[in-house]
C-alpha cells in the first residue's frame, strides 16, 4: 500500500515539474514573438574599438628624465628613454616592454608592449604597411565571425595621423584573433618601426599604457645624420673610356656607390673614411655586385655588366 502511495506521490511531482517547464517556455516564447526580448549579434556582443582622433602626442614626460633609463641600438641607429620602473628586454629584433603591478598596486598600472623595427624592403609608407601587413596572419575570430576582412576593416577605420616629437607615422587598430590591438608604424630612412600594445583580453590597452607608449615615443631620438655622404664632383667623372672609370664607396648608410676617374680614387676614399669615420646610423646589405664602373657619353657611370 505504502509502495503504491510512493509511486503516486512521484508522478505528481514529475507532471508538476512539467507544468512549471511548459508555462516558463510559454512565457518566453510570447516575450519573444513581442520584442522583449532580443537575439544579440556577433558584432553586437563584440562592439567594434575605436582609437581617439587626437594626431598629435607630444607627450612630456611627468617625471625627471634624469631618473629614465635609456635604450640605445648602435647597428639601426636609434635611441629611447623610458621609465625605471618598466622593464625592457630585446631578442632577435623585438623590444619588449612590461611592468607587473606592484604589491599594493591596481591592474591599472599593468603594462605590455612590444617594438618591431626591420628593413623596409619594399619601402612601403607606414599606412601602406598596415594595409598590406597588419593582418596578414589573421585567423577566425569566434566572438567575430570573420577573419582577414574584419581585420582590414578595423585597420581601415581606425588609421589617423601620428606625430611625437621626431616621430612621425601613424597609429590603428588591427586584430588576429580576440584581442584588439594599439598599434603606431612610422619610418626612418630604410626602416620601418611597429609600436604594438594589446590590454586584457577582448579590450584595448589602458589610458595610462597609451600615455605611457607616447611618453616613450616623446624621447625617441634617431642617431647620426639623416644622410651622409660623399658629394661627387661632375669634373671628377670624366674620361674617355671604361679603364678610366672605378667604383667608390660614398654613401655611408645605404647604396652602391658612384663611378668616378681613377686618378681622384685615393681622394674619395680618403673622403669616405673621414665623413662616414663618426657615422651611427642605420647601415643596410644592398647587392651590388651587378654594377661596374663604364665610361658612358664620357662620363664615369655605375651600369650593370
Amino acid at each position: 500500500m505504502s509502495q503504491n502511495k510512493s509511486g503516486r506521490g512521484f508522478v505528481h511531482l514529475f507532471l508538476l515539474v512539467v507544468i512549471v517547464i511548459a508555462v516558463v517556455a510559454g512565457i518566453g516564447y510570447y516575450s519573444y514573438k513581442n520584442g522583449q526580448i532580443k537575439t544579440i549579434s556577433p558584432q553586437e556582443s563584440s562592439p567594434t574599438p575605436t582609437i581617439s582622433s587626437d594626431e598629435t602626442a607630444n607627450q612630456v614626460p611627468d617625471d625627471n628624465l634624469t631618473n629614465w633609463k635609456t635604450y640605445r641600438n648602435e647597428k639601426y641607429g636609434f635611441e629611447f628613454k623610458y621609465r625605471p620602473d618598466i622593464t625592457v628586454e630585446e631578442e632577435k629584433g623585438v623590444i619588449s616592454f612590461y611592468k607587473w603591478p606592484g604589491k599594493d598596486e591596481s591592474y591599472d598600472v599593468m603594462f605590455s608592449a612590444s617594438l618591431y623595427f626591420k628593413e623596409n624592403d619594399k619601402l612601403q609608407t607606414p599606412e601602406q604597411y598596415a594595409k598590406n601587413e597588419l593582418c596578414k596572419d589573421a585567423i577566425v575570430i569566434p566572438s567575430i565571425g570573420s577573419t582577414k576582412e574584419y581585420c582590414l576593416n578595423l585597420v581601415n577605420e581606425n588609421i589617423k595621423n601620428y606625430e611625437n616629437n621626431n616621430v612621425k607615422g601613424i597609429k590603428t587598430l588591427y586584430n588576429l584573433y580576440e584581442n584588439p590591438t594599439y598599434t603606431i608604424i612610422f619610418t626612418h630612412e630604410n626602416l620601418i618601426f611597429i609600436f604594438v600594445s594589446s590590454g586584457e583580453t577582448g579590450s584595448l590597452p589602458t589610458e595610462l599604457g597609451i600615455k605611457t607608449i607616447d611618453q616613450i615615443l616623446s624621447t625617441f631620438k634617431f642617431l647620426g645624420p639623416v644622410q651622409s655622404k660623399v658629394s661627387v664632383q661632375i669634373a671628377e667623372q670624366s674620361c674617355r673610356a671604361n679603364q678610366d672609370c672605378t667604383k667608390v664607396n660614398t654613401e655611408c648608410s645605404c647604396g652602391c656607390g658612384s663611378s668616378v676617374n681613377k686618378t681622384y680614387e685615393n681622394k674619395y676614399k680618403q673622403l669616405y673614411e673621414s665623413t662616414c669615420a663618426n657615422y651611427k646610423g642605420p647601415i643596410c646589405d644592398i647587392y651590388c655586385d651587378n654594377l661596374v664602373s663604364k665610361c658612358i657619353n664620357g662620363k664615369c657611370t655605375l651600369s650593370k655588366q
